[in-house]
């Protein structure tokens, strides 16, 4: 590596402050320090790393390993931030380009609750992803173990959440010393010490981390909004689905609505007894 500073990568998960870290505290760094990405900078080499093609990655490895290198130096860290590389059904694979991409990085891995995670995730979905069904429509237990079928499976592939698995994968991909795992829960419980290994392991001063913090995350919605708003989007659907066929404008399925809660308690149980052989040595309470 010539002497060069190793990079440090931030994995995400999503919905485990990613984009407050970004904007919040590692877009505050030093210009040149922070590469990205930011909520409306996603730098096109980060993007294509993420989600390129595996024939056309392939045939643009030695370009990005290039940009890569370019961007390390001999004076100090650089970091980079990218959720993509946990994006669901390819978290493994996202962990072996970074091995291939970048020269002995330092990873960067926030983990949530998994049962948290999925109902957070839901809500964003319902308001921002238009969502019509309920949480259980979106589960894929991943019993076969066969994400690969993007067009007939559902988007929440939980395997992706077995996180003695994942850890494993960067653990043995790039050293148990170039891997710092933290909890979101830390995050919100205590700051200043979430700050303090953050810092110590990427070797930067995080200035103001614990006042940040104190205005870190939006407030989820409650499930009663979520519910309206899941209805909504079920009646944007049927219209567009009968559109010309006589619907009654005034139609709406909201009136008609049986108030349940987003996460059934027989839902909850069956999840926890699919994450708590996966997730020991971080999750004990599962």
């Amino acid at each position: 590596m010539n002497g060069e500073y190793p990079m440090v990568v931030h994995v995400g998960y999503g919905k485990t402050a990613t984009t407050w870290l970004q904007e919040r505290i590692f877009g505050q760094l030093d210009s040149g320090v922070y590469l990205g990405k930011r909520l409306n900078d996603f730098p096109r080499w980060i993007l294509e790393i993420n989600y390129l093609d595996d024939a056309t990655y392939r045939a643009r490895l030695d370009d990005l390993r290039k940009i890569a290198r370019g961007h390390q130096s001999s004076k100090h860290v650089t970091v980079l931030s990218s959720e993509a590389f946990t994006n669901l059904g390819v978290v493994h694979s996202q962990a072996l380009r970074i091995k291939q991409v970048f020269e002995n990085p330092k990873i960067v891995l926030v983990l949530r609750h998994p049962v948290e995670w999925m109902v957070s995730n839901y809500k964003y979905c319902v308001e921002h992803e238009g969502f019509f069904s309920h949480l259980e429509d979106y589960l894929d237990w991943g019993e076969r173990r066969t994400p690969f079928a993007l067009e007939k499976r559902p988007p929440f592939y939980l395997p992706d959440f077995y996180y003695d698995e994942v850890v494993s994968t960067y653990r043995n991909l790039f050293g148990r010393d170039h891997v710092l795992i933290l909890r979101y829960e830390d995050f919100k419980e205590n700051p200043k010490e979430f700050g303090c290994r953050l810092s110590d392991f990427i070797g930067l001063d995080l200035p103001s981390f614990e006042e940040r913090a104190r205005h870190k995350v939006l407030e989820s919605p409650d499930d009663h909004r979520v519910e309206e708003q899941r209805l909504q989007n079920l009646l944007k659907v049927v219209r567009r689905g009968l559109a010309g066929k006589g619907l009654n404008d005034s139609w709406s399925p909201i009136a008609s609505a049986v108030e349940r809660p987003i996460l059934l308690p027989e839902t909850e149980e069956r999840l926890r007894c699919s994450f708590r052989p996966h997730c020991a040595e971080f999750y004990r309470d599962l």
